[in-house]
This record gives C-alpha cells, structure tokens and sequence, in this order.
C-alpha cells in the first residue's frame, strides 16, 4: 500500500485529479482558495515492477477513502 503523507486537509483542497504522464503521477489538489497544489511522484519509488495504470488506480481509491473527491485525469 502506498503511504500518502504531507497532503492538504481536505476542507482545503477537496478535490484531486491523479494523471499518469510517462514514467510519473502527477497529483493536484484544487484548492478552495483557487490555488492548485501540485506533487510529482516517479514510479520508480512505488517499486521496479511498478504499473503506472494500477498505481494510478489504486491511488484514487486511496483519496477518496480519505474523503477527497478525487478523479483520473488526462
């Protein structure tokens, strides 16, 4: 299981948008405030047999169990 940490409080960022972008996940965080909070996270540190699709899934499940209103984006 991926350990997320450091992330918004929900009632300040209440939604997320995971994208799989060549070797990465790009995670954002919109902000009530307008802003976007942004974390970049290499496949490599989930593992070498890593599968960006399956990583990118199991991520979003993760957010919105933590409450976020998370979604797959292009």
């Amino acid at each position: 299981m991926l350990r997320l940490s450091g992330l918004p409080p929900v009632s300040a960022a209440p939604r997320a948008r995971v994208a799989l972008v060549g070797d990465r996940l790009i995670l954002r965080f919109l902000r009530v405030d307008g802003g976007v909070t942004r974390f970049d996270l290499p496949l490599y540190t989930l593992g070498g047999d890593a599968d960006g699709e399956q990583a990118q899934l199991s991520l979003l499940a993760r957010l919105v169990e933590l409450g976020y209103d998370a979604e797959r984006d292009a």
